[in-house]
């Protein structure tokens, strides 16, 4: 579940939660928003990103720059960005919201 101060306002019935990797980051396993499983890291220059698992749901995530990427199966927390998710209806895949 998200945590209430993510939540979208005024959304009613099941949502789609659409996130930019930049607007979600891997914390320690006790920080963050949500709790995620590492499926896969990617080193791609100057941002290391991290395809995680969180329920069955796919999050590719940006690691922190001078920290470590965690490893395949690594239990992660995920951060996200208050303000920079984009909430679709799920039964008719129209974003919610302004």
């Amino acid at each position: 579940d998200l945590p209430q101060d993510l939540a979208p306002v005024g959304a009613a019935g099941a949502l789609v939660l659409g996130v930019r990797p930049e607007d979600a980051e891997v914390v320690a396993p006790d920080e963050g928003d949500l709790r995620a499983t590492v499926f896969a890291v990617e080193f791609t220059g100057a941002t290391t990103l991290a395809t995680l698992r969180v329920g069955g749901e796919t999050v590719l995530a940006t690691c922190p720059p001078g920290r470590p990427a965690p490893g395949f199966d690594e239990a992660v927390g995920l951060r996200l960005r208050p303000g920079r998710l984009h909430p679709f209806d799920a039964a008719t895949g129209r974003r919610v919201g302004p």
